[in-house]
């Protein structure tokens, strides 16, 4: 599975099953609808998440299981200030048609 979008507030989680073989050990993804009106596209190398965007399509809140060490920019490369919403997890609100990047 390459992409999860459910449960409480619909967390946006990355590879949450991805196969372990070396095939699935690098790629990308665009275009991938996830819940609450949110379009992604990522890339991963080595079974991480190397970079995402999250393009919000309403301008609701985006909740995402922030992997270690990354964080989330808007569209003028700021860096966004997030709440925590759990464990791993990071609650930021978005505008619609802007898009987001996880790096």
């Amino acid at each position: 599975m390459l992409l999860q979008s459910n449960g409480n507030n619909s967390v946006i989680r990355f590879l949450p099953a991805l196969p372990t073989n070396t095939d699935w050990s690098e790629g990308n993804v665009k275009g991938i609808r996830a819940r609450n009106g949110f379009e992604v596209n990522f890339d991963w190398d080595n079974h991480k998440l190397t970079k995402a965007e999250i393009i919000s399509k309403t301008g609701t809140e985006c909740y995402v299981n922030l992997p270690e060490g990354m964080n989330v920019y808007d569209a003028n490369d700021k860096k966004v200030n997030v709440k925590s919403a759990g464990i791993d997890i990071v609650m930021f609100p978005t505008q619609k048609g802007i898009k987001y990047e996880i790096k």
